[in-house]
Order: structure tokens, then C-alpha cells, then sequence
């Protein structure tokens, strides 16, 4: 089960273009790292911008069926 705490994608992810190092457009990919609590493997995952409104965004995921 995915929950709180269980992905890591580096710095935080907002859609603010002052944020110029973490700007999110459509179309970025950005990769984090899925944390399994059941066993401590770990899963590399993409996630892709689909959307931008204001400060909210919506994404596609894909992720690894194999642990890194």
C-alpha cells in the first residue's frame, strides 16, 4: 500500500515558476524513488506533468516493475 513518507523525489514539487530549480511545466519528468514499508524494496517511478492550475498539477505515474 502506497502512503505518507513512501516516495522520495528530491526537493519538493511545487508549480511556481520563482522556484526556477523545481519548475513544473507539462510534459517534465520527473523520477522519485518508491519506498515499499512492506519489505524496504525499492522502486524507481516517473512522474509526468499533465496539467498546471495555479499551484495544483496533475500527473501521469509509471513505475519499475522490478525493485532498483
Amino acid at each position: 500500500m502506497i502512503g505518507p513518507n513512501t516516495a522520495r523525489c528530491g526537493a519538493p514539487i511545487r508549480a511556481r515558476a520563482r522556484l526556477r530549480s523545481h519548475h513544473v511545466f507539462v510534459d517534465r519528468e520527473i523520477y522519485c524513488t518508491l519506498h515499499d514499508p512492506a519489505n524496504g524494496d525499492e522502486y524507481e517511478v516517473k512522474l509526468t506533468v499533465t496539467g498546471i492550475s495555479g499551484e495544483m498539477f496533475e500527473f501521469d505515474v509509471e513505475g519499475a516493475d522490478t525493485p532498483q
